[in-house]
């Protein structure tokens, strides 16, 4: 019969833990006595006699062997209870571009942009009236001067043929 409270209280832990696992819920008598025969020996040595009962009175030298000992990990334990809250980030500030979605809102045409495209209408005349013609507002005529300028400053440049195509596409007067 093994006495358990002779045992340090680790190796009594185990071997609790070892009879539970190997006699109720497994029911295997190899793994039992392959436990008490090969491995409480092995952790007995390990794990060194059992303390006194006044633990602070025991005299600590070189031969007084293994003692337990409880540390004091309050700050450096693993729970995330014990360490100290990790600081958060900064939120983040985004930036504005716009006042709202979509495209920005079609701006007047200034003194000298206007005679530029009144330049670009009377050269383009027979083409442009029809489709001025067509053509709901003030806003929209500036568009589509200002997308036949762009198209002519560059007409490789696919954004402004784009649009001056689809302006053409629409307004057209078949």
């Amino acid at each position: 019969m093994l006495n358990v409270e002779a045992m340090p209280p680790a190796v009594a832990d185990w071997l609790r833990w070892r009879y539970r696992r190997t006699q109720i819920d497994r029911q295997s008598e190899a793994l039992w006595l392959r436990d008490l025969l090969e491995r409480l020996p092995e952790r007995l040595a390990a794990a060194g006699p059992r303390p006194a009962a006044d633990v602070e009175a025991a005299p600590l030298g070189k031969g007084a062997g293994a003692c337990w000992t409880v540390k004091d990990d309050a700050g450096q334990g693993r729970s995330s209870r014990m360490r100290d809250d990790v600081p958060k980030a900064p939120p983040v500030v985004r930036i504005k571009k716009h006042g709202r979605r979509g495209r920005p809102k079609t701006q007047d045409a200034g003194e000298i942009e206007l005679r530029d495209l009144m330049e670009i209408y009377r050269e383009n005349r027979a083409v442009l009236s029809p489709m001025l013609g067509q053509c709901a507002g003030e806003a929209e005529r500036l568009a589509v001067l200002r997308a036949l300028r762009d198209f002519q400053a560059d007409p490789q440049e696919s954004g402004p043929r784009a649009q001056w195509l689809e302006y053409v596409r629409l307004l057209r007067v078949t």
